[in-house]
């Protein structure tokens, strides 16, 4: 799509039919994605565990929880 994120948009609406209770989700994101990759998970009802960084520092993986 035209803000690159429809593709965690689709995941999103699937991913709680296939993440067992318990499970976690780890997302790889770009380096201006992570406000909004937060906000697209949280309307699914995931909540964040945490964050890993690359060598500079930039948010590159989200760590979600079901």
């Amino acid at each position: 799509g035209i803000d690159g994120l429809d593709g965690y948009r689709s995941l999103a609406t699937e991913l709680p039919l296939l993440v067992a209770s318990g499970g976690r989700l780890c997302l790889e994101i770009g380096h201006t994605q992570e406000e909004q990759v937060k906000e697209i998970f949280y309307k699914s009802r995931f909540h964040l565990l945490g964050e890993k960084t690359d060598l500079s520092g930039t948010v590159r993986c989200l760590v979600f929880g079901v």
